[in-house]
């Protein structure tokens, strides 16, 4: 998944406070970590134009291995040597184009402000973020770029001992595990998002069968002087009942692909407006959805078109045909 390309650290390290690059070396101490790296990101105020945003410039350092940045067609992104790489969310919401510049303001530390160039405008699922190298971040901040947190990949093997030393370490404020990070965001989907989903399939397809039934009645009350009339012609019930189900079945090849295709300009609407500065909602429909909703709308057609050939097999051509128009 995209989920376990971006994240390959086993955990993620906070520090009390903005620390130099010395703890790194500290941490790669612990027995059983095999591999650390620093990340930082800093408050900012970022303009362009009349339009203004509060958002965190995060380091990127080129050769990170235990972070990506994969893009929305699952491609990872290349962190550009200098300026800033803006996810489409933000540079939609400042209205800006890469090679533009912006005018970043610090929230924090020594508040400078600075006109910087957008190297790069990248899709992805983040929400409205920004990127940069640490390089581009010291000049940003006017200062020796430090680490705020550290990204740890360890031997599962000396996992207990690890988290025993990094409680112990005065410098470290939290510690988060990325399994486990994992685990509780698909316990809450589960509770949360698959119920809503179930209601959501239940009610599609109760009004899916409901529309279909509905229209099999009136087309039949509407066809039944031409059919008790074909009957007295001489046709067979069964020609009769074919006449009906012919119509029937058109209607509902006819459906079918409108009906997917507005599905699929409705499902991208609520994507989007699911979409939020935190993250953006993935429009990525699949096969089987298509499949799914194709084989609920034929059940219901040939369901019907049972329950429509036994009322043409009881037509009562008499009453029928004495009924005023």
């Amino acid at each position: 998944t995209f989920f376990y390309r971006a994240q390959k650290q086993d955990l993620t390290v906070s520090f009390t406070e903005v620390r130099n690059e010395d703890v790194l070396f500290e941490l790669s101490q612990i027995p059983g970590v095999l591999r650390v790296e620093g990340t930082r990101a800093v408050a900012v105020k970022m303009s362009h134009g009349q339009r203004t945003e509060r958002t965190a410039i995060e380091s990127m350092d080129r050769g990170a291995r235990l972070s990506a940045r994969i893009d929305g067609n699952g491609h990872q992104i290349a962190m550009p040597l200098a300026g800033l790489m803006l996810s489409r969310q933000l540079a939609d919401q400042l209205g800006v184009s890469a090679g533009e510049s912006v005018h970043v303001e610090m929230l924090g530390g020594r508040r400078t402000e600075r006109m910087m160039p957008v190297a790069a405008i990248v899709d992805e699922f983040i929400g409205a973020r920004a990127y940069a190298g640490p390089r581009t971040i010291e000049t940003i901040t006017h200062d020796r770029t430090g680490v705020a947190s550290a990204l740890l990949a360890i031997d599962q093997r000396a996992r207990n001992t690890i988290l025993r030393s990094l409680k112990d370490m005065p410098v470290v404020l939290g510690v988060s595990e990325r399994d486990a990070a994992m685990d509780k965001f698909e316990q809450v989907i589960d509770e949360n998002i698959f119920t809503m989903l179930f209601f959501y399939i239940s009610f599609a397809s109760a009004i899916a069968v409901g529309v279909v039934y509905n229209s099999a009645r009136i087309l039949f009350s509407e066809r039944a002087h031409e059919l008790a009339t074909l009957r007295v012609l001489g046709f067979f019930r069964s020609e009769v009942g074919l006449v009906l189900l012919g119509e029937l079945a058109l209607l509902v090849v006819a459906a079918v692909p409108l009906g997917c295709f507005i599905g699929y300009w409705m499902a991208q609407l609520m994507a989007a407006m699911f979409s939020s500065d935190l993250f953006r909602m993935p429009f990525a429909p699949e096969r089987a959805t298509y499949a799914y909703a194709s084989l609920i709308v034929l059940i219901a057609a040939i369901g019907t078109a049972a329950l429509v050939a036994l009322r043409v097999f009881r037509l009562d051509m008499v009453r029928v045909l004495k009924a005023r128009e």
